[in-house]
């Protein structure tokens, strides 16, 4: 289906014309098809598209204020977003609880030690049992207990792992 041709195109096509440059001849539309009993039938049968209901529109409640000030935040929506477990477990993951360090950073600083007292292979699989408990468990259950343990496990083997490691790791050459 054409549509006519919009300024520009006249004026385009005007200027092409001018200069003896035109369109390539275009070939002949192809014939229509004449009508059969199947188009027929499809016009007999064919139910025109409704549109569907509007939804119901939500009541109408007020906002709770305290006199005339700001309302007050709706702590019931957070139960129905979707990532406040993860959130919550990591900020419980993040929060410094013991002598000023996180969960993470003890766990990063347990793994130093294993690092420093047995050796660094060893000090990588505790930290991938870590890891993988952590995700074993959120895969399993997606609580909030379960976000700050992987949380935690993550940043302990970030804050373990050394960039030389991986120098150790591909060609051997220790410090």
């Amino acid at each position: 289906m054409k549509s006519a041709p919009g300024a520009d195109e006249t004026r385009i096509r005007r200027a092409l014309d001018e200069r003896g440059v035109s369109y390539a001849p275009q070939p002949p539309a192809a014939p229509e098809r004449p009508r059969d009993w199947l188009d027929e039938h499809f016009d007999a049968t064919a139910t025109p598209q409704t549109r569907p209901p509007d939804p119901p529109a939500p009541p109408d409640k007020p906002a709770a204020t305290d006199g005339g000030a700001e309302p007050h935040w709706d702590w019931q929506r957070l139960r129905h977003w979707p990532y406040a477990r993860l959130v919550c477990g990591a900020a419980v993951a993040l929060i410094p609880w013991y002598r000023g360090q996180s969960a993470a950073l003890t766990w990063g600083h347990v793994l130093e030690q294993a690092r420093a007292q047995a050796s660094t292979g060893g000090a990588y699989v505790i930290a991938a049992v870590g890891l993988t408990v952590g995700a074993i468990w959120v895969h399993r259950r997606h609580s909030w207990i379960a976000w700050t343990v992987l949380t935690s496990a993550f940043i302990g083997a970030v804050a373990m792992a050394h960039p030389y490691d991986l120098i150790t790791l591909i060609t051997g050459v220790t410090k």
